[in-house]
């Protein structure tokens, strides 16, 4: 799969207040019911002086929960 970036070669992206560290994803397929289950756990690091809140493109994946440093947190779609 070719991933793209929304900005021109050269350039820097655009700073979101957090770098991101790690991405570890786990998928289980159902080829029966042609879906995808699984978990992706990110770990990121905050890089704005204040950081009350992270926004990512879920496209049409379900987001089911979100846990910071391992304590539920609030979901907004």
């Amino acid at each position: 799969a070719l991933i793209t970036a929304p900005w021109s070669a050269g350039a820097q992206p655009p700073r979101r207040g957090f770098d991101v560290l790690h991405y570890d994803a786990r998928v289980q397929p159902d080829l029966e019911a042609r879906a995808v289950r699984g978990t992706v756990t990110i770990r990121l690091r905050a890089v704005a002086e204040t950081l009350s809140s992270v926004t990512f493109d879920r496209g049409a994946q379900a987001i089911d929960e979100v846990r910071v440093a391992g304590v539920a947190a609030r979901v907004e779609t």
